[in-house]
């Protein structure tokens, strides 16, 4: 039986995967981070600091430890899941233990990055992480960030470990949509990670993706149905519109946020001085 701790406020919500906001010194934000929660908080189930929108990849961990605390201390009711995007299992626990004590809701991770990462391995990360932690667990199944691709035999596996409660699917097909039901009975809740699905109508639960951190009402609008629901086409020019498409979409979300006064400024990690860059797991190529 799956655990019960986390019973969604609402039946159908979003999750944000927000972004980093930096000030001149590239230190995080913290009353950007407040604007941020405040802006999404009527329409959010709560929301994911240093996922891939929030360049969660490439944080070095002073960066990262003060987004989830700031995150954390900000959130004030809504569900803080925190993105954990590391390269092994030892680095994911690390910071794992660190969101736990805090007091996150959850935490999201992907499998070990790298192309020699065997459906054995990706089980046996999973297993390791729900052996030694004692938060909810939610998959980030991507492909880009850690270069290889859960099977869906490994991914119903893995939901039904009895901490596993979510799944962001940023996947490369609609497998995992086409097997909501499945992975429904096993407790798990099924949250699209692309814009361009977002109204396929296939997760009932929700969506996690970049476009709420600047139109939030629109991405809760697409999980409900009737006439409020969205057309794909009018999500799909908000996308163009706001540079979503683009590899860098995260600089151009910033951007906005910039503008609107919202985030102290429009940095991203990649602004700061070589010196002071992150770390050696960044990639060029990151998912959606």
């Amino acid at each position: 039986m799956h655990n019960d701790q986390h019973n969604q406020q609402y039946s159908e919500n979003i999750l944000v995967p927000v972004v980093t906001p930096f000030n001149q010194d590239f230190a995080v934000c913290e009353s950007s981070v407040a604007n941020i929660i405040e802006r999404i908080r009527p329409f959010a189930e709560g929301f994911l600091p240093c996922l891939t929108s929030g360049e969660g990849w490439c944080l070095n961990q002073q960066q990262w430890q003060d987004m989830v605390r700031y995150s954390i201390n900000k959130a004030d009711g809504l569900k803080v899941v925190v993105g954990i995007e590391k390269a092994t299992t030892a680095q994911v626990l690390e910071y794992a233990l660190f969101a736990q004590s805090l007091g996150a809701d959850g935490i999201m991770v992907t499998t070990e990055f790298g192309e020699s990462v065997t459906q054995a391995q990706m089980l046996s990360h999973f297993e390791t992480i729900h052996q030694q932690t004692t938060l909810p667990i939610w998959i980030y199944h991507e492909t880009a960030l850690s270069n290889n691709n859960m099977s869906l035999e490994t991914l119903l596996t893995i939901a039904d470990m009895p901490k596993v409660v979510g799944i962001k699917d940023s996947g490369p097909d609609t497998s995992v949509g086409e097997n909501v039901a499945t992975l429904g009975e096993k407790g798990v809740s099924i949250y699209n990670g692309w814009e361009d699905r977002m109204v396929a109508n296939l997760h009932p639960c929700g969506n996690i993706v970049s476009l709420s951190n600047l139109m939030p009402e629109v991405c809760y609008q697409a999980t409900k149905a009737g006439e409020l629901n969205p057309r794909q086409s009018n999500i799909n020019t908000l996308c163009e519109q706001y540079g979503l498409l683009e590899d860098d979409w995260y600089k151009y979300v910033k951007a906005s946020l910039f503008e609107q006064g919202v985030i102290s400024s429009p940095f991203v990690v990649a602004d700061q001085p070589q010196e002071e860059s992150a770390n050696d797991d960044a990639k060029a190529a990151v998912p959606a």
